[in-house]
């Protein structure tokens, strides 16, 4: 990939065209929804994510798109220094549909 991925338009581009129908059983095995996935291998998006700048705008979009590997993505190029503590709570719920934080802790600081 000669030039480095910054849009929104062509992360997703490059991540359509690694989609693999071949991983779809898999993934379904380890119990991921795959309506919405692209059966990319983990492995092949760390290597996609080291060619994408850290950027937490971008990553925002990436999550928003639903497809569980821009989500991913979204994960591995987000700056850290960005991230809230209630982006954080936001996105653990939407990835997995419920609440994680026991009863009796607090939340994260806002």
């Amino acid at each position: 990939m000669p030039d480095k991925p910054t849009s929104i338009q062509s992360i997703l581009a490059i991540l359509h065209s690694m989609e693999s129908e071949e991983n779809r059983s898999g993934m379904a095995r380890f119990g991921i929804n795959i309506d919405n996935a692209l059966s990319i291998k983990v492995t092949d998006l760390r290597k996609l994510a080291r060619q994408v700048e850290k950027s937490h705008d971008l990553a925002l979009q990436l999550w928003e798109t639903g497809i569980h590997e821009a989500r991913l993505l979204a994960t591995m190029i987000d700056e850290p220094s960005a991230v809230t503590g209630q982006q954080m709570e936001n996105w653990a719920l939407r990835a997995i549909g419920k609440k994680i934080r026991p009863s009796g802790v607090r939340p994260w600081p806002q």
